[in-house]
């Protein structure tokens, strides 16, 4: 079922009981789900459907992210689901967006780079200016996939190696977030654990790259240690 923290209703309070007696018996690192809504009332698409990215839209989400911080006890991380068409509702893709939702409902973000380049190649943004526009001090995790390409579009299948665009851009946010743990997502048509363990490598390869590049960057009484490599693992997630 998920939050569906965009949806045009209050959230279930069952839900977030339920989710609150998990989160107490198996103290996960880290609690998300995703800045979209998923159905309205008892009805579930399940699926990811985008939100308006407007004044009226953030502080409603905010609210809503307040509240069920409350409920569970902690700070979540909301991650940015991709896009497949521009609604006539939609006209700024979000880029920034993050920024001031995660000030206003004091939350994370889970930044998955593979979302941020299917959703550029869909409704014609720059990946890049949203990568730099986020907040990367918020980033409590990044995400790593494969997409289909239809020919009039990109899926966000989690059913091939990631993409060199991908990994660009992926170097390019570990440049800004430093040592945040990264997961390669692998859902469908899943080859073999050599190869899903090659994809590992390489994203480890490319973080220390980029928390070396960060580290030097950084005043000196800031700087971490630039040879310690975050977490990077590898598993398969519902779609």
């Amino acid at each position: 079922m998920g939050l569906s923290i965009g949806e045009a209703a209050p959230l279930s309070r069952r839900y977030l009981a339920n989710l609150r007696k998990l989160v107490d018996r198996i103290a996960p690192a880290l609690v998300t789900d995703h800045l979209c809504w998923t159905g309205l009332g008892k009805t579930r698409l399940y699926d990811l459907l985008p939100i308006p990215y407007n004044e009226a839209t953030l502080a409603y989400v905010a609210e809503k992210v307040r509240i069920a911080q409350d409920r569970l006890g902690r700070q979540i991380a909301l991650e940015n689901p991709f896009s497949l068409r521009r609604s006539r509702r939609i006209d700024d893709p979000g880029v920034g967006n993050f920024s001031p939702l995660c000030e206003q409902a004091d939350c994370g973000l889970l930044l998955d780079v593979n979302n941020v380049y299917v959703s550029a190649r869909n409704l014609g943004f720059d990946a890049e200016h949203y990568i730099d526009a986020l907040p990367a001090d918020r980033v409590a995790q990044i995400h790593l996939a494969g997409f289909t390409d239809t020919g009039t579009y990109l899926f966000d299948t989690h059913s091939a190696p990631v993409h060199d665009d991908v990994w660009r851009l992926y170097a390019r946010a570990v440049a800004r977030t430093g040592d945040v743990a990264t997961m390669v997502e692998w859902d469908a048509d899943i080859p073999s654990f050599a190869e899903i363990g090659a994809e590992v490598d390489k994203a480890r390869e490319i973080a220390a790259r980029g928390i070396h590049e960060k580290t030097r960057t950084m005043p000196v009484e800031l700087a971490r240690d630039p040879g310690r490599v975050g977490p990077v693992d590898s598993r398969a997630r519902a779609a």
